[in-house]
């Protein structure tokens, strides 16, 4: 079980089985005819979206779902303690499956304990970063997922400060990036952790060695345009454009080992 009661956005990801599912208006669609969440009670109530559930659960309460995939954010804002577990069949009988939940949970108030088979969680690095060019002198604050007009050859920094999630006796601390563009370097309190050069592609790189689980961090990515990588000249996609910076998503994933 893990639980959770930390004031912060998480991006998680529970792993309770790996059957899809798809949004389509006010539904999700499973493999059940019957509503694939609930709050288990003697008469139980159902719910299609587990933020519908936890706002209608009591304090001590299970909210229960099938194995299936729900993608959505949950906010937990209440001072009370939930509890969601997951993997059930189409009937609530048996939990051996596994469900998957992949959104952003915010937890501002109460608690919320997690029960699976195998957890991963990724925190959003996305906000307020630093960012500066080669030939700036000081930093300046920039919103990610974002970009910076860059037409000289050389580089743009970005960089902020991370706190590593201390999860589990074991772990794994990994950076994903939805998109480096058009390539960059990564580092971790200055140190050389490794090299993303494929453009417009999600990627991970994992900092385990270089990082203390419930230690602070100075993150920094040094991009660069794809005259870095390839001949003057030379664009394999067809087009330039004098933008770097991280254009998507940047996460900060922790996994067992």
């Amino acid at each position: 079980m893990h639980q959770f009661r930390t004031k912060y956005s998480i991006i998680f990801i529970l792993l309770l089985f790996a059957l899809s599912t798809s949004k389509t208006g006010n539904t999700q669609i499973g493999p059940c005819q019957n509503s694939p969440i609930r709050i288990d009670r003697a008469t139980p109530a159902y719910f299609d979206y587990l933020q519908d559930a936890y706002d209608g659960a009591s304090d001590g309460e299970t909210i229960q779902s099938q194995a299936v995939v729900f993608d959505e954010d949950v906010n937990i804002y209440r001072n009370i303690s939930v509890t969601l577990k997951g993997g059930y069949d189409c009937n609530y009988t048996d939990s051996s499956g596994i469900s998957i939940v992949s959104g952003t949970l915010s937890i501002t108030n109460g608690t919320i304990n997690i029960e699976g088979h195998n957890i991963e969680d990724i925190f959003g690095l996305q906000g307020s970063w630093q960012y500066k060019k080669d030939i700036d002198s000081s930093w300046q604050t920039i919103e990610l997922p974002g970009s910076v007009q860059h037409t000289s050859d050389s580089y743009v920094e970005f960089k902020r400060s991370i706190t590593i999630p201390d999860l589990l006796p074991d772990q794994v601390t990994k950076v994903r990036f939805g998109a480096v563009n058009d390539g960059g370097e990564i580092y971790i309190d200055g140190n050389l952790v490794d090299t993303v050069v494929v453009n417009l592609v999600p990627q991970e790189v994992d900092i385990t060695d270089f990082v203390q689980p419930g230690g602070n961090h100075e993150l920094k990515i040094r991009t660069f345009r794809r005259e870095q990588y390839l001949p003057a000249g030379v664009f394999p996609h067809g087009f330039n454009y004098d933008f770097v910076g991280l254009t998507r998503y940047v996460r900060l994933a922790v996994y067992p080992e």
